[in-house]
């Protein structure tokens, strides 16, 4: 694409094939924030301004930040909104959705991708979802004793602690969770408005639904907030398969990814999946068929914290921008974690599953070292693809960077 072109602004893009019946970026939440202003709510300087709390709302001062709600109200809600549209477009509303585009063809068969915002940062949700759990209740953070300790596991740690770190105050940090909670329940609400309207119109009998998430939250695990690092709390997330054709249910306890998913949507419509998938279909389970043969036995994951445009793990590091990733694979006893630029991790998750204790340096450990290195470097030479690295999209077009190759 020529540097001018629009899609290379924003990194949040429909991909080429989909046709976006609402394009909802997150920057800068346009159509549902054009529906406030409609509905009579005050303009904000900045969009993301919508989501301070309303400190007029009775009790705000005595509770910590997180737990006063918006101003706006929750039937008004970004989720709620979303939910609207697609229930709208999928003719459970009128013929149009509120912002006019029509409807899908009733005789069709359809396809949908409905990408919830939240939970998400900002921490903040409508009324009365903002005090639906008592952060008394919640459980409190996983981490260790102090900011300090949890830092000296590792060099990453110690920069991610001082970063984006968590709040130290126990009251602020629960009522957090606590408030993430309520937004967890906000998205179980609308999504039940999807699944009743699939239920109503009797295509719950024929519609294959899959839920799942991007990425999870630290939510002060580790002393740490959002999403980042090799720390299982950004990793770990749902994965829930509706196969009308499986009555009951049932939990599988074996390793997935979400490359699994679009190999599991085309197997089930029947449809051939390209060698470009790294992933296998999941339906083998979900038909209680049972464990295909030679399934994954370890999860694995990746995260590239270079930056073209800041360059700040790069300089406090002192790494060049391709030392800056690390890859993961863990099983059920060991997760080991292999940068490209600092010394490796190992986790014994039987002793230690909140993996405060780094075993990589122990002796006894070392051909476990040798092993899950091993099966690593396996693993990406049938996976790796790294054309695109050291590409960000930004308002300003596309910003490229590259370091000196080592070795």
């Amino acid at each position: 694409m020529p540097p001018d072109d629009p899609r290379l602004r924003t990194y949040e893009g429909v991909l080429p094939g989909m046709r976006a019946v609402l394009d909802f970026p997150f920057e800068p939440l346009t159509p549902w924030i054009d529906h406030l202003y409609a509905l009579g709510y005050p303009q904000q300087k900045r969009a993301h301004d919508i989501f301070r709390a309303d400190r007029s709302f009775p009790g705000a001062a005595d509770h910590p930040p997180t737990w006063a709600p918006p101003i706006y109200q929750a039937e008004h809600s970004e989720t709620a909104f979303l939910t609207d549209e697609l229930l709208a477009w999928l003719g459970g509303a009128g013929t149009t959705t509120s912002r006019g585009a029509e409807r899908r063809d009733p005789a069709e068969p359809w396809f949908a991708h409905l990408s919830y915002l939240r939970p998400h940062p900002p921490y903040r949700v409508a009324a009365p979802y903002h005090d639906l759990y008592d952060p008394a209740d919640v459980p409190f953070p996983v981490r260790a004793p102090t900011r300090e300790q949890e830092g000296s596991q590792h060099r990453l740690a110690e920069l991610a602690v001082g970063v984006v770190g968590a709040p130290e105050d126990e009251a602020e940090m629960r009522q957090t969770r606590a408030t993430y909670y309520g937004l967890i329940s906000e998205v179980d609400h609308h999504l039940g408005r999807v699944l009743d309207w699939l239920d109503s119109t009797g295509q719950a009998t024929d519609t294959l639904v899959v839920l799942t998430s991007d990425h999870g939250d630290q939510l002060g695990d580790h002393w740490l907030m959002e999403k980042l690092g090799y720390w299982d709390a950004s990793y770990h997330v749902p994965m829930l398969v509706r196969d009308p054709r499986s009555p009951g249910g049932a939990r599988i306890d074996a390793f997935t990814e979400h490359v699994d998913v679009m190999p599991t949507i085309l197997e089930w419509l029947g449809l051939d999946v390209p060698s470009q998938c790294d992933g296998r279909s999941l339906l083998p389970f979900v038909t209680g068929e049972g464990e295909p043969d030679r399934w994954r036995t370890e999860a694995h994951w990746q995260w590239d914290f270079r930056s073209p445009t800041t360059h700040v793990a790069e300089d406090l590091l002192g790494l060049t921008m391709d030392e800056c990733t690390l890859d993961v694979i863990r099983d059920h006893r060991w997760k080991y974690v292999h940068f490209a630029g600092m010394a490796p991790l190992l986790f014994d998750l039987e002793a230690d599953p909140h993996q405060f204790v780094d075993r990589a340096t122990d002796p006894s450990c070392a051909p476990v070292v040798a092993e899950y290195a091993q099966k690593l470097l396996s693993w990406h030479q049938r996976h790796a693809d790294r054309a695109l690295a050291g590409t960000l999209l930004t308002h300003e077009g596309a910003v490229s960077r590259v370091d000196p190759r080592l070795g």
